[in-house]
């Protein structure tokens, strides 16, 4: 018979105790609209998140995440990839094989990775900024229930529920930043 016990669903994922369920809403910022489709537009879009990223990167309360999904091919496997800096200095990066999922999977191990990193090196920080190319897998990272990869999100999940509740100032927030504009933080991830 078997002997290990089986919970079907993770603690994170128990209704009172998910991380919106926890916090109030203001402590999550999600900014993964599409981007203009008017190539003026999207140049600025583009310049002004260079802007923002130097900004945030200058700031001793913030941590910068990027993280970068691939997908499979017939000759490779997933990988997942993220970046963390701080106070203008490149912090770390890490690599993880994601086996043969989607680029959405590798996407959603790579935010978990990269925020769970970034709060383990930097845990006084005030807030933590995630730039992502994949807006399913920054919704997805917050969510613990069963799900496609889920075993990433109660890391990450569990990670931000313990540094939200250091402080009251605390905060994350997520920006989308497409494939196509081909952004030297996401290649840089890589």
């Amino acid at each position: 018979g078997v002997t290990e016990a089986f919970v079907p669903f993770h603690e994170e994922a128990r209704p009172g105790n998910c991380l919106h369920d926890l916090f109030d809403e203001k402590r999550f910022s999600f900014d993964l609209g599409p981007w203009p489709k008017d190539e003026d537009e999207y140049n600025m879009r583009k310049e002004g998140l260079a802007y923002m990223y130097n900004q945030l990167d200058a700031d001793p309360d913030v941590a910068v995440v990027v993280a970068d999904g691939s997908g499979q091919t017939p000759q490779h496997q997933a990988v997942a990839a993220a970046n963390g800096s701080r106070c203008l200095h490149d912090g770390w990066s890490l690599t993880r094989v994601a086996g043969k999922v989607t680029s959405t999977d590798s996407e959603l191990l790579a935010l978990s990775s990269g925020i769970t990193r970034a709060l383990t090196t930097w845990p006084d920080v005030q807030k933590v900024v995630v730039f992502t190319d994949s807006p399913k897998a920054a919704r997805a990272v917050m969510d613990a229930s069963p799900h496609s990869m889920q075993f990433a999100s109660p890391e990450a999940c569990t990670a931000l529920r313990r540094w939200l509740s250091s402080s009251d100032d605390s905060a994350i927030e997520f920006h989308y930043v497409p494939s196509k504009a081909e952004w030297f933080r996401h290649k840089a991830a890589h």
